[in-house]
């Protein structure tokens, strides 16, 4: 016995996380790579470049074991889907998502009523709306189609007559919910387009990360995984119901982690 302590002082030291990356088709907040910057309780942010949408968590938090605690977010390109072709119609042009082109031709000898060419907006909706070829004699209006999810009664298309749209469930209607038939031998009011209902990004658990997504419109779902290490309390699954809302709620992800694969 020396009186001296066994062993030197301990240190405390910083924690740091390692840089989480960067996200295809993202901005990341702070954009600094040294690992300096990603010390406990930092955070960063990630927003998606227009025409894109944010799948996942926006924010992620370095935690004291050196960890993220949350994965990657994605960011998907934005689709306006296929707006169908009108009857007597050509449609030309088979990108639906942002940037894509239609062209619409009538065939017959028909003359196309509405806009000839629409493209895929920033915002996942069509430029202007759909158009329709005219009668194929004097009197009568062409007809005017039935949109993509929706339903239409009447099917009279003479001078006067009258159709009623109506859309699916879990979708909604955009455009006149009633037409006539008029003496120029064109309908009043716009073409009606059914448009999904969206339920918005269903977000990703601590400790936890999306395994499975087709999109957040209704019918659209989305699957959970904890990472490694973890285990799971609720459901794993998750689907956009026709009021715009995810069934459920993310699954918790509770439990010690020591390694495992973090990557989505």
């Amino acid at each position: 016995m020396n009186g001296q302590w066994s062993n030197p002082l301990p240190v405390c030291r910083v924690v740091n996380c390692s840089d989480p990356g960067f996200v295809e088709n993202a901005i990341r907040h702070p954009q600094q790579r040294f690992p300096e910057s990603f010390n406990y309780r930092t955070s960063v942010m990630y927003h998606c470049k227009r025409a894109f949408y944010l799948l996942g968590s926006s924010l992620l938090t370095c935690q004291s074991n050196g960890l993220w605690d949350r994965s990657l977010p994605k960011c998907l390109s934005i689709s306006c889907g296929d707006p169908g072709t009108p009857p007597q119609a050509v449609m030309s042009g088979r990108k639906f998502t942002n940037g894509g082109v239609l062209h619409y031709t009538c065939s017959q000898g028909r003359v196309l009523i509405g806009n000839a060419t629409r493209y895929c907006q920033e915002d996942g909706r069509w430029s202007g709306s759909p158009p329709y070829c005219s009668g194929g004699s004097s009197g009568e209006c062409g007809d005017p189609g039935i949109p993509p999810h929706g339903s239409r009664l009447g099917e009279r298309f003479q001078l006067k007559s009258l159709l009623r749209f109506t859309c699916d469930a879990g979708f909604s209607l955009s455009g006149s919910p009633e037409r006539t038939c008029l003496h120029n031998g064109s309908w009043s009011g716009t073409q009606p387009v059914c448009e999904a209902v969206s339920c918005g990004n269903p977000g990703t658990p601590a400790y936890g990360k999306i395994v499975f997504s087709d999109g957040i419109l209704f019918s659209s779902s989305v699957a959970y995984a904890c990472w490694e290490g973890y285990k799971t309390s609720g459901l794993t699954t998750r689907h956009c119901t026709t009021n715009g809302t995810w069934t459920g709620s993310a699954p918790d992800c509770t439990g010690m982690v020591l390694s495992g694969d973090f990557s989505m």
